[in-house]
Formats: structure tokens, sequence, C-alpha cells
């Protein structure tokens, strides 16, 4: 579960928001989660919809997010090995 809900977590709002940044961003120059409801309200509504479910529905989410809210566009993205992982878990 901590791996899920703190370190997944914090490399995808890491990613995300060096990917998609705000204009007039709040957010905290050493904790990129605070401030995150202010910057992107829409995806911080699903991401506590996300992490209130049990680890293995939550993990799969995630996965699902990362790759909607990341991938499209971004030609470095590992899309091959995020193809692997959920072939692998039967997520395909």
């Amino acid at each position: 579960g901590g791996f899920v809900r703190s370190w997944a977590l914090e490399c995808f709002v890491r990613a995300l928001r060096a990917r998609h940044p705000v204009a007039g961003s709040v957010r905290d120059a050493i904790d990129p989660l605070r401030r995150l409801e202010r910057d992107y309200p829409e995806l911080a509504a699903r991401l506590d919809g996300i992490l209130a479910a049990p680890v293995e529905e939550a993990g799969r989410a995630l996965f699902d997010l990362f790759r909607e809210t990341l991938e499209p566009g971004w030609a470095e993205f590992p899309t091959a090995a995020a193809d692997a992982v959920a072939a692998r878990l039967g997520w395909d």
C-alpha cells in the first residue's frame, strides 16, 4: 500500500507537474503534493477517490491515470514497458 499511495503517487505528481505545468502555480518547492488541489483540482479529486480504494484497485487506477495523463504526445513515455506491465498483470 505504501508503494502505491506514496512512492508511485509522488512520482506521478512530479511527472505531471513537469509535463503539464500550471501558470501561476502555488506549488511547494519541496513537496510536490502540496497545493495539488489548487493547481489540478479535477485530477486531485480523482486521486482522492483512487487512493481511498483497496490497494490493488488503487494501483490499477493509478497506472491507468498515469497513461491517460502522461502518455499522449510524449514520445519518451515508456509505452513498451507500460504495455509489458499491463500484459503481465492481465490488464490488457
